[in-house]
Parts: C-alpha cells; sequence; structure tokens
C-alpha cells in the first residue's frame, strides 16, 4: 500500500501524540501565601472557564498534602477534559477547547518538540514540505496528490533549476556541485523501487534488499557499505562533507545532502524527499513546481500545464 502519502503520515503523527498525562504532586509546609496564591489562581481559572468547570465537595475523600491532576485529550485533539483531586476538592473541566494556536503546546510527542508542532500547525505541514512517489502513488511539494507508474525507466523526481540571474557572467553549462538530481523508476517488482541521486561529481545508485537489511548502495559503481551504525560520508573536491548516509533499525536508508540541506528516505518501497523552503519555485520533476500553488504542479518540463497525471509523470522520464 501507499504509507508515506501526506494523509497517512499525518494520521501516523496525531496517532503517536500523548493523549493521557497523569501526575501527583505531594507537598508539605507550604507557607500560607503561597497556598493562598495557589487558591486565587484556581479561582481565576475557574472564573475563566466556568461553562466548563464541575466541583464535588461534598464527597471528597482525597489524601492530605497531595495533588492528583489528570488530562485526556479527544480522539480529534481539539478538546480536552482535565479533572484535579486535592484535599480540599475534586474539580473538572470537561470539553475544553483550547485556541488553535495554543493546541500544539497541549499536544506531547515523543518525536517533535512543542514548538515544531506549533509550526506544524501554523504551516498547516509545510514547514518542512516533502515529496514522497510511494507504491502506485506521488504526493507533490505542495500535497497534489496523483496516482504513478513508472515502470522500468529513471523518471526525474527532483531536479533543481535555480532562476538565471542576468548580471551574472558564467555560464549555464557550468559543472557546479549545488545541483542535485533525485531519479526514481520501478524495481523488478512494481512495489519496489530503485534511487538515482545525481550530486556533485557523484552517481549514488539504491537498490531493495530482503527483510530489514539497508538498501544496496553503490557510489560511482563502486559498492558503498551503510550501515546502522555509523556514517558512510562522501566529500567534495576540497574536502567538505558533501552528503552523509545511514540506516535506520528497520533498515531505511537517510541520505542527506549537506551543502544542499536535502533529506532523502528510502525504504526499497517509496522515496520521501524533504527540501527546504528555499526550493520554491527553482524545482522540477514529479515532485511539482514548489510554489505554493497545485494547480501548476503538473508542469512539464517545456513548460506546459497537463491534466492527466500519466502524461505529466511520462514528460519526465529519461531516456536510456
Amino acid at each position: 500500500g501507499n504509507t508515506v502519502l501526506y494523509a497517512c503520515r499525518n494520521v501516523t503523527l496525531q496517532a503517536n501524540v500523548f493523549d493521557n498525562f497523569k501526575m501527583s504532586v505531594h507537598y508539605d509546609k507550604i507557607p500560607s501565601y503561597w497556598r493562598n496564591v495557589t487558591y486565587k489562581a484556581y479561582a481565576a481559572l475557574r472564573y475563566a472557564a466556568y461553562q466548563y468547570v464541575s466541583e464535588d465537595i461534598i464527597s471528597v475523600q482525597n489524601p492530605s498534602n497531595q495533588i492528583y491532576f489528570e488530562a485526556n485529550l479527544a480522539p480529534n485533539l481539539r478538546t480536552l477534559n482535565f479533572t484535579m483531586a486535592t484535599p480540599l476538592l475534586n474539580a473538572k473541566l470537561q470539553n475544553l477547547s483550547p485556541p488553535r494556536y495554543i493546541q500544539p503546546f497541549v499536544w506531547w510527542h515523543p518525536q517533535y518538540t512543542s514548538f515544531e508542532m506549533y509550526a506544524n500547525n501554523i504551516f498547516k505541514g509545510q514547514q518542512f514540505p516533502t515529496c514522497v512517489v510511494d507504491n502506485n502513488w506521488a504526493q507533490t511539494f505542495d500535497n497534489k496528490s496523483y496516482p504513478i507508474k513508472l515502470g522500468k525507466c529513471w523518471h526525474a523526481m527532483f531536479h533543481y533549476t535555480p532562476k538565471e540571474d542576468p548580471t551574472s557572467s558564467e555560464s549555464t553549462n557550468d559543472y557546479d556541485e549545488d545541483e542535485i538530481s533525485i531519479l526514481v523508476q520501478e524495481a523488478s517488482s512494481s512495489n519496489e523501487k530503485e534511487l538515482m541521486i545525481v550530486l556533485g561529481g557523484y552517481n549514488i545508485y539504491m537498490q531493495p534488499t530482503p527483510g530489514n537489511s539497508p538498501a544496496q548502495v553503490t557510489v560511482n559503481g563502486q559498492q558503498t557499505p551503510v550501515s546502522k551504525s555509523y556514517l558512510t560520508e562522501l566529500f567534495d573536491q576540497n574536502g567538505n562533507t558533501l552528503a552523509q548516509m545511514y540506516a535506520r533499525p528497520n533498515g531505511e536508508v537517510h541520505f542527506y545532502a549537506a551543502q544542499q540541506d536535502i533529506n532523502v528516505q528510502y525504504d526499497g518501497t517509496a522515496v520521501k524527499v524533504k527540501a527546504q523552503n528555499s526550493y520554491r519555485s527553482e524545482t522540477r520533476g514529479l515532485c511539482g513546481t514548489f510554489n505554493t500553488q497545485p494547480v501548476d504542479d503538473f508542469t512539464t518540463p517545456q513548460g506546459y500545464i497537463l491534466q492527466n497525471p500519466y502524461e505529466f509523470a511520462a514528460t519526465y522520464a529519461l531516456e536510456s
């Protein structure tokens, strides 16, 4: 199936959000001043959220010198139920709906910080735009999904096409280590993909392998090991790091083009490219135009906008 498209990743993101929190606070010998401050803070909260609050001061049997907190997020992550048990009362805030700009700070995620979740919320998932070629569907940087069938033929997935500077005297044919192209084609099985990254003077070719083993990687025709325990690095002519590769425990290979600031993830069945916003309007290929306008994502190398996704993909097929 297609498991790396935006909809699938969004579901996975929400599924991993912690939706239940419990905490007990034990206290002793707190001065009366700070107790009054605590009561006033609770009174202010009760006043601000009066329509959500219910209290029980009759059947209280809570331990002394302890305050218990519990919060539960609704499945849609938009409302919150909050419970507080103190020696004096039990209080509940039900169906509390935090403002949209506060919600990411209410969520807790094992991988992303609250600020990253906030950016994801504000920019609608586009603070780190991604492009995907999955099993038989693809998704552009501007979140346009479409069916795709590659066949045993290389297709340009991502190609950096910087805007020409009319004041520059450099020839457009000059060798440029900043250029990067990412190509993809079907492997022997239509469910698997092969990947080619053209970067500087390197051709990095990746093929799927059985099980959780990392992909077989060759660099300029030489087999190159990619490990789960250390980085494999490539260097430019000046000895600076050009790219880094490593494998995750599930065998997925992560490729990072350091100078271009582009991440590529490859697990044998899908390819995901993560690019920075500096590449907006300067890309071509199956990943689209990357200009926030999905309507022109199917732009061909000649500049025509097509409607049929299969015809669009065919325009980026490379001659063997």
